[in-house]
């Protein structure tokens, strides 16, 4: 199965996020509605501190 990757820094504000890259998300998902789209963030830490506060998780690149 091919996928797209949307990979980011990150951010421990959802908020933002859902702002920026999750605009972009939904404007690639959209478009390639045929394959499948995943968010990942570039800072470990982030990752860690992402998954212990909200329920939706967050993959790390590495």
């Amino acid at each position: 199965m091919k996928g797209i990757i949307i990979a980011s820094f990150g951010s421990i504000y959802q908020d933002a996020v859902e702002k920026s890259i999750g605009s972009i998300e939904k404007k690639v998902r959209s478009m390639y509605s045929d394959m499948e789209v995943r968010r990942v963030f570039l800072s470990d830490a982030l990752v860690e501190k992402w998954n212990e506060k909200y329920d939706e998780k967050i993959s790390s690149f590495t």
